[in-house]
């Protein structure tokens, strides 16, 4: 982590002793970046309150990068961090959005579309979901909870059940064959 992101980091408790913050989050960790605040914790011992640790990450995350980030979700999964998929629909790519696999998905079922089925999966998975749109109907309408609950808050076995394990599974298994890019920023390089 750069002495930027790190200084920032040592003024947080701070705000957290003056009542001003009560937790943190961060964006784009990876499992090392996470690795490294939580062991400064362990080694701060008394003075632990100082060397906080977030309870959420927000990641670009969405069935064709789960396999890329799985290592930072099972750390966060395995120490009690949310995450959050920011665009997990990537930011609308044809890759993702016109991906076969998707698209079959969302046709076995009752008017559901691709974008419906990424975020179905990123709900099942236990990520709390952060899509954006610039269209109001996208968020208030196709892609609002209500409008999801609909189509996959059916009986199991049904045309609007949640997705299967073996649906689940394969578009887990979407990035394995398929490399899709990160669409928005990456923390890779820093240190």
């Amino acid at each position: 982590m750069d002495s930027k992101g790190k200084t920032m980091l040592f003024r947080v408790p701070c705000a957290v002793r003056a009542g001003d913050v009560r937790n943190i989050g961060v964006s784009n960790f990876q499992a090392w970046h996470l690795k490294e605040l939580v062991e400064r914790r362990k080694k701060a011992k008394e003075n632990a309150a100082h060397c906080l640790v977030p309870v959420l990450n927000q990641i670009e995350l969405h069935p064709g990068r789960y396999q890329a980030e799985l290592e930072t979700i099972d750390y966060c999964r395995e120490h009690d961090i949310l995450i959050e998929a920011y665009s997990p629909l990537m930011q609308g790519e044809k890759q993702l959005l016109e991906n076969a696999t998707v698209v079959g998905i969302a046709k076995k079922r009752d008017n559901v579309t691709p974008a419906q089925v990424c975020l179905q999966w990123c709900i099942q998975h236990g990520f709390v979901v952060l899509p954006k749109s610039e269209t109001v109907e996208r968020i208030t309408g196709e892609n609002s909870p209500v409008a999801l609950a609909k189509a996959f808050g059916g009986a199991e076995g049904s045309r609007n059940a949640p997705l299967t394990a073996a649906e689940m599974k394969t578009l887990d298994e979407l990035g394995k064959d398929e490399e899709f890019e990160k669409v928005c920023w990456s923390s890779d390089d820093v240190d």
